[in-house]
Parts: C-alpha cells; structure tokens; sequence
C-alpha cells in the first residue's frame, strides 16, 4: 500500500471518529475490567493510546488516583469528550489530553509504567505501520513496565460476508488488498453508514506481532464483552 493510500486511510478514521464522537461516546460509559491487570499501587504514569471518549482512563485513576494519565487519541472530539468527563469526575489535574498518531508517540523514551491500547492497533492500514506501533510502546515503557493490547478478533459471524468479498477481489487483483482481514465496518449515523477500516487478527498474529518488537508475553487470550460463544476481542499482556 503506497503512503497516499495510508494517509487517506489515517485521515478518514480520524474524520469518522470526530463525526461520530458523541454517539459513540453513549456506547462507551464504563471501562472494562482488565485493564485492571496492568496497574497497581506502584504505577505512577499511565498512558491510554486510542483513549477515545476516556472511559478506560477513567476508570483506573478512580481505583488508583495517584496515577498521573496521557490519554492520546487520533481524534480531537474524542478527547473533548474523555475532558469534560474528567471534569465532571475532577480527575482532570492528572490527566493530559494529546492528540497524535500512535505509530509516532510524542512521549519520550522509557517513561511510562503501564500502556492501554484498547481498539486501537487494528485502524493502522498496513503490517508494517502495527509493527511500528507496537515498537512505539517497547520505547516508551520503563523496564519492566506492562502494556495491554486489545483487537477484534477475525472469526465472527458478523464479518463472514466482508471476508468473502475480500477473497473474491483479492482472487482479481492480488494487490489491491494488503490482507482479505482488512475491512471497512459502518457506523450508522444521520442516515448514513460511516466507514472505518479495520484490519481483524489472529490470536497467533497478536502473539507474533508483538514477539516481533522483543516482547514478552505476560498473558494472551480472548475477551468477550457480551458472552458470545465466539471470540469478540484478542488481547495480550506484554513487558520488555
């Protein structure tokens, strides 16, 4: 995939996601439990990448108030949305709020104790681009510091018919898609079906994927949020 084309991708979810936020906001109230399993009384900086709306962020610094927090996101409505919710919780004097792209963190190196990369990795349009976001948090950890990285995970019915024509048009044009997991999922709005790109993985290529930059993998496997009897989310728990 040529730089124009990633770019244009990169732009497009950024614009989505500003156009979407406050709806998706409503969606997105309570952070999920594990995230809990990379914090503790000793953490003293947090960083959440693709924070969104801060739920996550939030939901950590009530348990552990201590905690200084980054919450950086692509999308500058989101992360309107994650202050005036730190507002209302006066949680927002520990919080600083950075918009950026995650493959270039404006964090400098070995400084954060724990790293939240919760439906974030999977909106990077190129294999290339993921493994440069995972190199960006084995920069910016302290060592032995720990990351949490969650993606949707590939089988679920609801992606079957995105697959099949990935297949069918990566059988006509071998290089018009990087992977037939890429996918472009609506998010209804107005009337109209806004475009995000996804790339769904493998529980292997999670593992892989972050070996790749030196990783240790602490813990890996599935998270559900609804109780499907089909994996919804893969996550690993990593530390240099």
């Amino acid at each position: 995939m040529d730089n124009n084309r990633v770019l244009e991708i990169k732009k497009s979810v950024m614009e989505v996601f500003d156009t979407i936020a406050t709806s998706y906001s409503y969606t997105r109230v309570r952070g999920w439990d594990i995230v809990l399993k990379v914090v503790n009384t000793s953490t003293q900086v947090l960083c959440d990448v693709g924070s969104g709306p801060g739920q996550n962020t939030l939901f950590i610094l009530k348990r552990y108030p201590h905690i200084y927090a980054i919450s950086i996101d692509i999308s500058i409505r989101m992360l309107l949305i994650s202050r005036k919710r730190a507002l209302r919780k006066k949680l927002h004097n520990t919080i600083d709020f950075i918009q950026a792209d995650m493959e270039f963190l404006p964090i400098r190196d070995m400084t954060i104790d724990s790293m939240l990369y919760i439906a974030s990795v999977h909106h990077i349009p190129t294999s290339s681009g993921r493994k440069r976001a995972i190199e960006e948090i084995h920069r910016c950890l302290k060592p032995r510091g720990r990351a949490l990285i969650i993606v949707w995970a590939f089988l679920q019915p609801r992606f079957i018919k995105y697959i099949i024509k990935n297949f069918l048009t990566k059988l006509l044009c071998s290089k018009c898609l990087e992977s037939i997991r890429d996918v472009y999922i609506p998010w209804r709005f107005k009337g109209k079906n806004l475009l995000r790109y996804y790339h769904l993985f493998t529980l292997r290529e999670l593992v892989n994927l972050v070996k790749s930059a030196n990783f240790k993998v602490v813990e890996k496997g599935t998270y559900n949020i609804h109780k499907k009897i089909y994996p919804e989310n893969y996550y690993v728990i990593i530390t240099k």
